[in-house]
């Protein structure tokens, strides 16, 4: 079983110093680095406050979601290209 160190990408939280911390980390570890982008969960509550609301139907808001994680994911893989770190990543 191969050994993976994790960073989580989230929308909004910087990632960088993260990224360089768990690279040096999984290196030490003989391990992989693997970013993993969350999406945010849609819990009961959260439907509700949005449809209270009107903002958006849960599909448009949980697309809309999606999609953010994935440019923002996007960015910290790009980051690591440029940095020369090697990477896998997972969105969850």
């Amino acid at each position: 079983m191969n050994k993976k160190i994790v960073v989580l990408i989230r929308t909004g939280l910087p990632y960088k110093n993260t990224i360089i911390y768990g690279r040096q980390r999984a290196r030490e570890a003989g391990a992989n680095l693997l970013l993993v982008g969350v999406i945010p969960a849609m819990d009961s509550s959260r439907r509700v406050a949005f449809a209270t609301y009107e903002f958006s139907s849960y599909e448009n808001i949980a697309k809309k979601l999606e999609e953010e994680t994935s440019v923002y994911l996007e960015r910290a893989v790009q980051f690591c290209l440029d940095n020369a770190i090697t990477v896998e990543t997972r969105i969850e």
